[in-house]
């Protein structure tokens, strides 16, 4: 039987979604022949509970990280403790960005004494703005690089990514792992409305994620009241000054803030169509999440997109930057009972097509090979 350690060392956000994702992924599989172990930075309630309920071991290095001085203190227990772990767990695998990621190389040469093999999820293309702050963002992307770089293996969950790297440096250690679907909570029968429709834009508030694109669509349609769910966090001043405006014209609830998983689980069971009007994408969480909450989605025209979404199939897709185009497709998706009841048909359909149980299996395969 293979040991497995996956490491985490974020605080909240889409990585702490993934990571347990991937643990029920394992669970889930009953066949699968992976000794699993959880190692965390933070300590995580909701992991501790669902380690503890299927045998698997999970250790943590902190309750609570509250001052720079203390962040300091247990990054470096942290990386002692990974380095341990080299010399006694037979495969690592770090799942998600995070600047101690810079020790790597120490990583890789204390690995040539060990039968241990290093892998790596990487989750955006090189360069990618991860953060606001951009002495942040530079630190990040610097460790994405130096982690990819070292890791025996590079693994991605989105083909469009990884495709970004078959000509570069690490093309012979690149891996598609596959992605599953998202949700917050265990999900009812949902009993949609043909006359009113809640639209939901979700997702932290970086400009590549379009909520500007959203605000100038959204300013064009003044001859009908739509509603509207900003969930995002971070949207800078003239944003909400623009959406402020706009309810005048529309029911717009606006959430600038960190949202649990609680929270969001009520916003997107409330929600009958999610809006994604992407300038540029790596992969997609909240895709992924609309997929799992079972809602259409109205979604820019790109690469990444029509990797987990089919125009007129279980989405509308409109030309990426273009509020116009965008105003069209929501008025579509609005007014039309026909298109609604064709999506959702469709989502049901392409909601089974991503499995956290097949991506664990992919990485079972990798690490087995290895």
């Amino acid at each position: 039987m293979n040991k497995l350690t996956l490491l985490f060392s974020g605080k909240r956000g889409g990585g702490i979604t993934d990571l347990t994702n991937i643990i029920n992924g394992f669970i889930d599989n009953e066949n699968t022949q992976i000794k699993l172990s959880i190692i965390t930075l933070r300590r995580f309630d909701h992991l501790e509970k669902l380690c503890s309920e299927n045998n698997i071991k999970y250790s943590f290095i902190t309750n609570e990280c509250n001052n720079f001085f203390k962040e300091f203190y247990v990054n470096i227990i942290y990386i002692l403790t990974v380095i341990k772990n080299i010399f006694f767990a037979e495969k690592l695998m770090f799942t998600m960005t995070h600047p101690n990621l810079l020790l790597l190389p120490i990583y890789r040469f204390i690995s040539f004494f060990t039968k241990c093999h290093l892998y790596y999820i990487r989750h955006n293309p090189t360069g990618f703005r991860h953060v606001e702050n951009s002495l942040k963002n530079k630190l990040i992307v610097l460790s994405d690089c130096v982690a990819s770089i070292f890791s025996h293996r590079l693994l991605f969950f989105s083909k469009n990514v990884l495709k970004t790297f078959e000509q570069s440096v690490y093309k012979n250690k690149l891996y598609y792992i596959g992605f599953g679907v998202n949700s917050f909570n265990e999900l009812p029968e949902k009993s949609y409305s043909t006359s009113i429709q809640t639209f939901i834009f979700f997702g932290r508030c970086l400009p590549y994620k379009g909520l500007d694109v959203l605000i100038e669509a959204l300013s064009l349609i003044d001859d009908r009241r739509l509603n509207f769910i900003i969930a995002s966090n971070s949207i800078q001043k003239d944003y909400i000054d623009e959406l402020s405006i706009l309810k005048s014209y529309h029911n717009i609830d606006i959430f600038n803030e960190w949202l649990d998983d609680h929270k969001l689980d009520i916003l997107f069971k409330k929600s009958t169509c999610a809006i994604l009007p992407y300038k540029e994408i790596s992969q997609s969480g909240p895709i992924l999440t609309s997929v799992g909450y079972k809602i259409p989605v109205i979604a820019s025209d790109l690469s990444g997109v029509r990797e987990y979404l089919t125009d007129y199939v279980d989405s509308l897709l409109f030309i990426s930057e273009d509020p116009a185009n965008l105003r069209e497709k929501i008025l579509l998706f609005n007014d039309s009972a026909n298109i609604q009841n064709k999506l959702r048909k469709g989502i049901l359909d392409t909601a089974k097509k991503f499995s956290w149980k097949n991506v664990s299996i992919n990485i079972e395969n990798i690490i087995t090979d290895d």
